[in-house]
This record gives C-alpha cells, sequence and structure tokens, in this order.
C-alpha cells in the first residue's frame, strides 16, 4: 500500500474488501472511512448499513473474503487505478441484541468486483462493481 502504483491500488483493494467483514461484526468504521471516497455510492452503502445494524445492537459475523482472483492496472500514471476481483464471501449470521438470530446465510457466495481506486495525497476508493457470479 505504500506504492503508488498498479501494486499498491491491488494492496489497497484486497485490505479494504478484508475489511468488509470486520465492520459488520464489529462496527468499527475507522478504516472503512478513511479509505472511501466521499462519492463512494458502495462504499457509503455499507457505512449506512453497519451504522443501522450496530445501532439497534445488532451484528453480523461471518462473511468472510477468499480470493479467486485478483488484477490490478494503472488507468492514469499515479492517480487512477482499476483493480478486477473474483471472490467469495464465506457464510454468515446477524443476530440482534439479544444474541438471537436474525437471519443466516449457510451457503458461500460468488462474486466478481470491479474497484476504481484513486490516490490524491493518500489511496481511496472511489467506486466498486459488485456482480454475484455462480462460478465457484
Amino acid at each position: 500500500m505504500d506504492q503508488v502504483s498498479a501494486a499498491g491500488a491491488e494492496a489497497v483493494a484486497t485490505y479494504f474488501l478484508q475489511l468488509y467483514p470486520y465492520v459488520y461484526a464489529t462496527g468499527d468504521l475507522i478504516e472503512w472511512k478513511a479509505l472511501s471516497h466521499v462519492e463512494c455510492v458502495f462504499c457509503k452503502s455499507v457505512i449506512d448499513n453497519v451504522g443501522a445494524l450496530h445501532a439497534k445492537g445488532g451484528s453480523d459475523q461471518g462473511s468472510e473474503i477468499t480470493f479467486r482472483s485478483i488484477q490490478s492496472r494503472e488507468i492514469t500514471a499515479g492517480y487512477w487505478y482499476a483493480v478486477e476481483t473474483a471472490l467469495t464471501e464465506g457464510p454468515s449470521v446477524e443476530r440482534d441484541a439479544a444474541g438471537q438470530i436474525v437471519s443466516e446465510r449457510k451457503a458461500p457466495k460468488n462474486f466478481n468486483m470491479t474497484l476504481a481506486i484513486t490516490f490524491v495525497g493518500k489511496w481511496a476508493i472511489r467506486e466498486l462493481d459488485v456482480v454475484e457470479t455462480t462460478t465457484g
């Protein structure tokens, strides 16, 4: 993540996506917000959903991320990068404030994601495109 390069953008994307299960489980959005561009719709939806979940005392455990492939490329030198990944999100359990199961996903889900990432003094996820797939 220290390099302003396609490899650096790939490291940022990997770290950011691995934060996903952590923020849902803990409600700790500090790192997620630090890497989210103010105009990132996906990033904001996660912030809103996690905030609502934890405001009512709930949590979501699981959703561990496993990368099947990841590729990055530089779009504009030192500024714009694209990272494409195929990943699997593991099973998850949402619990309410009393610890009761609200919902449970027992099967993993597969996704293809494309991240638009910028560097302007710091890394920022500008947007994510998420497509659920049947490929495992």
